[in-house]
């Protein structure tokens, strides 16, 4: 699946990127993956709501989109 990005959004993420906010989001973000438990040690280390699982792992990277539209709780049941 292709999408095109519009201008403006990419002018708004680089905005986002470069500004205080970016920073912000991109500490927290270190915080939280120092403190994942288990310990990440490759990368993608792949948790959906603060868990991670070798069956998240193995979905979400293969089937990213997939992962992400039948991990919701009314279609968790067909994920897998």
């Amino acid at each position: 699946m292709e999408s095109e990005v519009s201008a403006d959004t990419i002018e708004d993420i680089v905005t986002c990127w470069e500004g205080d906010e970016g920073m912000e989001l991109h500490h927290e973000n270190g915080i939280k993956t120092d403190n994942l438990v288990p310990k990440h040690s490759y990368v993608p280390w792949v948790t959906f709501n603060d868990v991670r699982t070798i069956e998240f792992s193995l979905q979400s990277t293969m089937h990213f989109e997939n992962f992400v539209i039948y991990s919701t709780p009314l279609n968790r049941r067909n994920l897998f």
